[in-house]
């Protein structure tokens, strides 16, 4: 994504918020302890026959751009059955309207979508832990960094943080 090219090209100092640490990445930057764990989920719509992990092996599954789930799920079951898409808005619209069996996105987002659509829930995918990104070598704002998110982490202001903003956000 552009946040995480802005800190590999030092035009920013950190990308923080939904960062997950690849092995892709890895190679290009360093990364934060982990401040926060997600589920990614598998939604799918009433007319879909998947019962099982096993069965997406046969579907068209979707997926945005430029994520972990767009690696994993290319592992996984091969990258001729992953539709990416750019934006959330457009991979919803082609799960609604048939032309993905299913969609693998954050867990929040899923259960809004399940509660207000009719749209179901399948199963968890995945857990992904989240960090911050930092350039490569900056091991300096790598140690403050962390010894900065061992306070919040420790006091419970992170999690108060993504009770509120993140957790709250779909309610």
């Amino acid at each position: 994504t552009d946040a995480l090219a802005a800190v590999q090209e030092s035009k920013a100092d950190m990308v923080i918020g939904g960062i997950v640490a690849t092995e892709d990445r890895k190679e290009k930057m360093d990364f934060s302890m982990v401040y926060t764990t997600n589920t990614q989920d598998i939604l799918i719509t009433g007319r879909a026959n998947i019962k099982t992990l096993d069965d997406l092996q046969y579907c068209k599954i979707g997926v945005l751009k430029n994520t972990p789930a767009a690696v994993y799920c290319a592992e996984e079951y091969g990258e001729d059955n992953i539709r990416l898409f750019d934006d959330m808005r457009e991979l919803l619209m082609n799960l609604s309207s048939f032309r993905v069996d299913c969609v693998v996105i954050d867990r929040d987002l899923a259960e809004y979508i399940v509660y207000n659509t009719s749209v179901s829930y399948l199963c968890d995918y995945c857990v992904e832990d989240y960090q911050i990104g930092v350039a490569k070598g900056n091991s300096a704002l790598k140690d403050v960094i962390n010894e900065v998110l061992g306070e919040l982490i420790a006091d419970g202001t992170i999690n108060g943080i993504i009770d509120t903003y993140y957790h709250g956000y779909f309610s």
